[in-house]
């Protein structure tokens, strides 16, 4: 008869009729076999998700990190180069060309607040008054005595931050 593989298109399956392939042949699939471990069952290996969850977890941490630090750079880029002071009642602060700088009370020619308003119609007509952010400071000048007795409620006194 014919010899084997005669008529058969490279890479065309044989029919379902013919002989099995030769045993050289069958044997280069040998290597996806499972191994046989004697009881009939398959070994399976464990899995490592704990390994798994663990980078997952600090990829998502490093990530939200970079995000908060492009935020932060952005803002700090963006808003200026100093965050502006704050004052409170009771703080003292001078005239340092067209700005409010914090100074101690002790110090001539200074001012004290006397109440932080929303709006400079607020704040006593015959004293000062400066707009720091959108807050306006009502002033009074700071004598040696300690100031004029203020008549808005007293609240604590927070410290200028530079």
């Amino acid at each position: 008869g014919p010899p084997p593989g005669a008529g058969i298109v490279p890479g065309q399956r044989p029919p379902m009729d013919s002989p099995p392939p030769p045993a050289q042949e069958q044997s280069k699939f040998d290597k996806f076999k499972p191994d046989e471990t004697g009881t009939g069952a398959l070994e399976i290996k464990p899995v490592r998700t704990g390994r798994v969850i663990v980078m997952v977890v600090v990829g998502c941490a490093l990530l939200l990190a970079l995000a908060f630090g492009v935020l932060i750079g952005a803002q700090k880029l963006l808003g200026g180069d100093e965050a502006t002071a704050t004052f409170g009642v009771g703080d003292c602060l001078k005239q340092s060309g067209d700005v409010a700088v914090a100074a101690a009370c002790t110090e001539p020619q200074t001012y004290k607040v006397v109440s932080v308003a929303d709006s400079k119609d607020q704040c006593d007509k015959t004293q000062p008054h400066v707009t720091v952010d959108s807050k306006v400071l009502c002033l009074a000048p700071n004598t040696a005595e300690g100031g004029q007795p203020s008549t808005a409620p007293s609240e604590p006194a927070a410290t200028p931050t530079p």
